[in-house]
Parts: structure tokens; sequence; C-alpha cells
């Protein structure tokens, strides 16, 4: 009797002790997915930086561009004026 239970007990045991190997197994794999996610996150996050400041950088090319040719049409009329 006392070895049927054993035996019994050996069974449950090595059943969770498989039944958590397949929990950490898929641990490591949804860890590991989550990590490349994580990076793919990132390198867009950063691409995305990136273009914000070129974007930044091109509109204040266009304000001074904008402002420039206010300026140039307000000294042309002002040189017509002249004349």
């Amino acid at each position: 009797k006392v070895e049927t239970s054993l035996d019994n007990y050996k069974r449950k045991y090595a059943v969770l002790r498989h039944q958590q190997g397949l929990l950490y197994q898929e641990h490591l794999k949804e860890k590991k997915d989550w990590q490349e996610e994580m990076n793919r996150c990132t390198n867009e996050l950063n691409k995305l930086q990136g273009q914000h400041e070129e974007n930044m950088i091109h509109i204040q090319e266009f304000n001074r561009l904008i402002e420039t040719l206010a300026t140039d049409d307000v000294e042309v009329r002002r040189r017509l004026s002249e004349m």
C-alpha cells in the first residue's frame, strides 16, 4: 500500500515537473517575443525621431524662405515707390 502511494506521488510529481517545464518554455518564448517587439518599437521610435528632426529643419528652412520672400516683396515695393 505504501509503495502504491509512493508510485502514485512519483507519477504526479513527474507530471507537475513536466507541466512546469512546459510553462517555463512558454515563458521564455513570450519573453523573447516581447524583447523582439521592444527592440522593433525602439528602432521605429528612433527612426521617427530622426524624421521628426529632419522635418523640423525643413520647416525652419521654409519659414526662413517665406520671411525672405515677404521681406523681398516689401523691399521691391519700396524700390518701386522710390522710382
